[in-house]
């Protein structure tokens, strides 16, 4: 009887780690924190406003920025104060998109950060073959996750 032979599937799944097949992918949506990322980044690729400002909360940003002045942050200064964030954030973009064509990113890790809130590490590489590292603040909404700010 003659019987073929199979590499054992623990033997597949570790060369397909060897060879990069195991990298994590995300959706290009708001279901997770690197999903909304790479969402913002699309954007930015299409240079559509609409998108970018889609991928973020400012209302949940300016509730961040005002977490350690309690008796500043009534309901109407958080709405004033996301109000002109976004107005802010539209003018900035005016003046032109990041360049994100060409670029590729990953996401080596990600923290939690409480209340709803992740410190996510992304890692792009640009066309050229340089690469940058930073940490984004991303937060999980009523409408998914939104993008907030990078942290120093």
């Amino acid at each position: 009887m003659h019987t073929k032979r199979f590499p054992s599937i623990i033997t597949v799944m570790s060369l397909l780690a060897l060879v990069g097949c195991g990298k994590q992918t995300f959706k290009v949506d708001l279901t997770t924190p690197e999903g909304a990322i790479l969402s913002l980044e699309e954007a930015y690729r299409q240079r559509d406003i609409e998108k970018a400002v889609a991928c973020k909360d400012f209302k949940v940003e300016a509730a961040h920025m005002m977490r350690d002045k309690p008796g500043l942050s009534s309901d109407e200064v958080l709405v004033k104060l996301a109000e002109t964030l976004e107005l802010a954030y539209r003018g900035q973009m005016k003046g032109g998109f990041p360049d994100m064509n060409g670029v590729t990113s990953t996401f080596p890790k990600k923290r939690d950060w409480g209340d709803g809130k992740v410190v996510v590490t992304e890692v792009c590489r640009y066309p050229d073959g340089g690469t940058s590292k930073q940490d984004i603040l991303v937060a999980s909404t009523d409408t998914g996750w939104k993008v907030m700010i990078p942290i120093k």
